[in-house]
This record gives C-alpha cells, structure tokens and sequence, in this order.
C-alpha cells in the first residue's frame, strides 16, 4: 500500500478546553462571561474565552487584571491541563470505533486511521456526518478532515471548508489555497514566510526546492523546515502515527459461593489471591508495588483497601502478611461474595535462581523490614537520605520517603572529601591567624582553646548565585589537627576585601 493509499481523519476540538471545563458549571454560569486563566511572569494570563466575555472585548493571551478592569464581574476559574490531557486520550480510545489507530494530535485533536474501514460506516462522507452527530450529542464542538496523509487531514480540519480529499483527486490542487499555517510551522518560520509574502502553499510550490533548502538548511526540526512539511502534506515522506494502547491493570478476583462475615475466612481468601495475582505477575516479569483490594458486599455497598511497597516484589506470603493488618476493621455487613485484587502499580521484576538447595536466605530483607515499618507507622514516617543538588555542604542531602524511587532521586555527583559527622548549623568559632589569607593556628569552640598542629586547604566553594542573594560570601575550607589529636573541619566565611560585608567570620562545620 503506497502513502496516498492511506485514508486519515483528523479531529479538532476548537473549544477543547472551554468544554471540559463547561461540564461542571450550572446553566446559569454558563452564561455569564468568564475566563480559564494560568499563571504567568507578570500574573494571571486568559487561555480560553466563553463567547459572552468574547463579545465584551475580553480576549485570549490578555492580563487577568487588565480584562477585569474591561469587563466588571468577570468570572475566572484555573486551567487544567493535565484534566483536558486525560479527557483527550479517554476520547481518543472512544474514537477505536472507527479505526483500529487513534493518536493524540497536540492539545486539541485526535488522528484516526480509517483506511479499509469507512465501507463500514457507508462511506466516508457518512462517517463525517456520524462523526459530527455523536460529538455534538455529547456537547462538543468538532471540525473534521479525512486525506490521504496526517498532515493534509489536519489542515482540512483547521482551515479548509472542505472535509474530505478522495484518493483520486490532486491533492496539491485542494491544498494550494489554504494559508502557511497550515503546514503546521514555528511561529517564527510562520512571520518570517509572510514578511517575504509567501501567504498561501501555493506560493511555496512556485518557489524552487533548492532555494527552499539553502535559506532553511539550518533548521533541524520538521516544524522549522517548510520544505519538509510540504512532502509530508503531500505524501512524499512518511509521517508516522504512534497511537495510544491501553494499559490492561493486572487483576485477579473471585465471586464467592456463600457471603463471608468472619476475618479468617477472608485471609484465607486474599492469601489465595495474593498467589494468583504474583503468578500473572511473574508471567509478564513485573513486581507489585501497590494492589488495591476492593471488597462487594451483598447490600451493594463496595470499599477497599491499599497497600504500597518500598520496592517490586512477588512474594506473595510477604504480601498477603502485610495486608493480613488491613482487614481487621472491615466491616462485612450481611456477608462479602466478591473480591478483587488489583495491581495499578508494576515495575520490571526479572525472574532469578535462588540456589540449587533451595532459599537459604534467613529473617527478612530490608525491603520487608521497611514495607513492615512503614505499614504500620505511615510513609512518612521511614525516610531515607539521598544526594541532593548543591555546593554548600549543609544542603547537599536531603531526606525522601524510602517509597520513593532511588533513580529519580540520586544524582552522579563526586564530591570531595568530607568529616564523618556534618553539625546541623555551622558554629562560630574565634580564630587566630598571622594574616588575613593565612590558615588559622589556633581557635576557641564552646569557650575551650585548641592549638593547631595540622592544617590541610583551602577548599573553596563558591556561592550558589540561583539560590542566595548578592552578599552571599565564598567559604574556604580547612582539615585542621590540633594538639590533642582531634580533627576538625572549619572554614573562612568571605574575604576581608570581597567588597560584600566586613571582616570574614569563622565557623566549624564538622570533625572526623
């Protein structure tokens, strides 16, 4: 099958997210004006305009405060671009109905293949209106585009009046008259193209390919080249369409005989369950990290419970053990006949020997030991240290929750090297030196005097200017000894000719 063999229909959602954001307003606000703002540099900005504030002169890309002032009363409400993503790939996997492969096109559109499949639905012009139907049943307004390539059907569906290119016709023809923004460009390449007055696609066709290519040659990405937009309109290079799939959630459950009422019946039944649910695990090499187990009542009521692992695990007496505490405030009511156990949850897990002779690991591993603690003490309550981004010694670790995953967290940094024991805060200390830039030879810490013997620095680190302010000083760093044999690390807060305070203060920040 060639490339122009192919039938795409494009859908576009104009007011995308003045809609998903209609749904939850009462008829009586809908037609009030208001506004979907985000936050900006200089404050609150409009996205999105409903018509009544439209037609007072309120428009998208403005200052909130400045409409506010245009129009009295003006209603704003935050938007949600994580809510209309996830609205926009539920319509996506709706639109399967029509085609086996469904793509999410931007933030407003959706690209199905319906090659081989619009004689189901009695042809393609019947499949627009069917299209056009159930959307605008649903509240939602669509424009709709079928052609031969993604980026042809786009551009019918954003700026042409005409839905459908047939595969016999030229598409060149079709296309030629619609504008530059069609081809999907930068803004950029957009202004630049009509300060040299090329307006429609036609104009591009009639200039020469090699000019085209000398004058955007630089340009790396396809929506910065107009040249390689046009073959991908008109089906000279190929333009992939990587739809979404559904992830299947891992479940087992089972519809009990007669109602349970008593806690170990229905150990017994999650213990069961436990096993099945790490068996089909095992099967895809995945580990558990959280299973929700929901619970169906007799009545028609419905509850569940949850249980959240430090890391993957299969195994399943470890995790029916540590859910074994969940089901001690149950409620069951007139009895349970249904149980499920779900895993949201997974992560790679790769099968493993254990030895010829069996398990001989002995007590609990500490991934146990934390998901114990931490199932019955809260998450928050078992932490752990990680490196953290930062030159200054105090803030170069932080403390996580053991939950969370160390390859998010951990960073490749060398650091130099450091005391055992880092204080808290840095303690002022009193120093004596022959000279300003001298290393110190003796200092008093909590009123004690201390001579020292050996000094090893400077080690100079520098102020973090993206976080401190402008008076932020240098530290200098010494590994001193002094008489008695005790190490300590100290260090010189600023210059005394930094121009950023007076005379440099000395702290003490470690000792070995």
């Amino acid at each position: 099958m060639s490339r122009l063999d192919r039938r795409i229909l494009s859908l576009w959602f104009p007011k995308f997210s003045l809609e998903c954001w209609s749904r939850s307003l009462s008829a009586a606000e809908l037609t009030q004006p208001f506004v979907l703002v985000t936050d900006s540099a200089h404050g609150p900005r409009t996205v999105a305009v409903n018509n009544a504030a439209y037609a007072l002169g309120v428009r998208p890309g403005s200052r909130l405060a400045d409409m506010r002032a245009l129009v009295h009363g003006l209603m704003s409400y935050p938007h949600d671009p994580g809510a209309e993503r996830a609205e926009l790939e539920r319509i996506a996997r709706w639109c399967q109905r029509w085609g086996p492969l469904t793509a999410i096109d931007g933030h407003d559109g959706v690209l199905i293949d319906v090659t081989g499949s619009t004689h189901l639905f009695g042809g393609e012009q019947r499949l627009i209106h069917q299209v056009e139907l159930l959307f605008s049943g649903k509240g939602v307004t669509v424009q709709t585009g079928i052609a031969p390539t993604p980026g042809a059907a786009w551009a019918l569906s954003h700026y042409s009046n005409r839905s459908i290119i047939t595969p016999d016709a030229d598409a060149a023809m079709w296309l030629d008259p619609l504008p530059v923004p069609a081809l999907r460009l930068e803004e950029d390449i957009i202004l630049l193209l009509k300060r040299l007055g090329v307006k429609q696609i036609g104009d591009l066709n009639r200039i020469e390919r090699d000019a085209l290519g000398r004058r955007f040659r630089n340009r790396r990405t396809v929506s910065g080249n107009p040249l390689l937009r046009m073959d991908q309109l008109l089906g000279r290079l190929p333009e992939p369409i990587l739809p979404i799939t559904d992830v299947k959630i891992p479940m087992v459950q089972t519809r009990l005989a007669e109602p349970l009422l008593h806690l170990n019946l229905l150990v017994n039944v999650i213990n069961d369950l436990t096993r099945d649910l790490t068996c089909a695990l095992e099967a895809q090499r995945l580990g558990l990290r959280r299973m929700i187990a929901r619970f169906y009542r007799v009545d028609g009521a419905q509850f569940e419970r949850k249980l959240e692992l430090s890391s993957a695990s299969r195994d399943h007496l470890h995790i029916a053990r540590l859910f074994k505490g969940k089901l001690e405030n149950i409620d069951a009511g007139f009895g349970i006949d249904l149980v499920q156990l779900l895993a949201p949850w997974t992560e790679s897990l790769e099968l493993y020997q254990i030895g010829l002779e069996g398990n001989t690991q002995r007590g609990s591993s500490l991934a146990q030991c934390l998901d114990k603690i931490s199932n019955r003490l809260g998450k928050s309550s078992v932490l752990r240290m990680v490196p953290y981004s930062s030159h200054k010694p105090e803030r170069s670790q932080k403390w996580v929750s053991s939950f969370d995953h160390p390859k998010e967290l951990q960073h490749s940094f060398v650091f130099s090297e450091r005391p055992v024991k880092l204080l808290d805060r840095p303690e002022q200390i009193a120093v004596i030196y022959g000279a300003p830039e001298d290393p110190p030879r003796q200092f008093t810490w909590r009123r004690k005097r201390r001579v020292i013997t050996k000094v090893q620095g400077p080690e100079r680190i520098g102020p973090e200017w993206w976080r401190e302010r402008s008076s932020a000083r240098i530290r200098d760093y010494y590994f001193i000894e002094t008489e008695c044999g005790s190490k300590f690390w100290i260090f010189r807060d600023g210059h005394l000719y930094d121009g950023r305070g007076n005379a440099p203060e000395w702290y003490l920040h470690g000792m070995c």
